[in-house]
């Protein structure tokens, strides 16, 4: 199927590199795009957009898995939530899955970034059981001394490391800090924070400028 200007595929291997790549050795990894439109932090508005571009990408990989079904390719459809509440991992990692098959490295934020969008994406993933042609791994991150997501970070969770394959989420940023601080908001505004400060920021792929961000609240 033909996927949006904004939406973007590759293939990865994965052999190795997590349990499941037993039974599922290749992994399609879809990125998803957007474009915030406000130059002012709004929490609501970035919310209802990240709902619909978790919609789209819903609907892309359903779209996708229901082919790999009519066509006979065993795959697993990785979901987009159900991360352990213990160790905030999900069943498999999009990122690995995104980094493997050529589409972004890991910036010091600890998200996907790219060079056309920045970290300004959705990621989904299926894996497969089949020998499709794979993507060049990114092994090399392109952040270099920027320190614009460190500097937006309101809670100074982000340690400004570069990544490399293989490095621990915690080296990069304190996950659990950041998902607690977050998840403190619910009571007040009926979700958890959005937040997005590092980002916004981000100057790879920024089309729309300086977001102007205050803390959370």
């Amino acid at each position: 199927m033909l996927l949006s200007p904004f939406q973007h595929g590759g293939v990865a291997d994965i052999s190795g590199l997590h349990a499941l790549s037993k039974e599922y050795p290749r992994a399609l990894s879809i990125i998803l795009a957007y474009t915030p439109s406000f130059k002012i932090y709004s929490e609501e508005e970035y919310h209802h957009l990240l709902k619909k571009i978790s919609l789209e990408i819903d609907t892309t990989t359903s779209a996708i898995s229901a082919f790999l079904k009519a066509v006979g390719i065993k795959h697993f459809l990785v979901p987009q939530g159900g991360q352990d509440p213990e160790t905030l991992l999900a069943k498999f990692p999009h990122k690995l899955a995104a980094t493997r098959a050529g589409l972004g490295w890991i910036g010091k934020n600890s998200l996907l970034v790219t060079s056309k969008y920045g970290p300004r994406v959705r990621l989904a993933t299926l894996l497969i059981d089949s020998d499709f042609p794979c993507g060049e791994p990114v092994n090399v991150p392109k952040c270099g001394e920027c320190m614009a997501c460190v500097e937006a970070c309101p809670y100074a969770y982000i340690k400004g490391k570069n990544w490399y394959p293989g490095m621990q989420r915690n080296d990069l940023l304190n996950a659990h800090l950041c998902s607690a601080e977050r998840e403190a908001y619910r009571s007040i505004i009926g979700h958890k924070h959005e937040c997005g400060f590092c980002l916004l920021v981000c100057p790879f792929g920024n089309v729309t400028g300086k977001v102007t961000i205050e803390k959370a609240g």
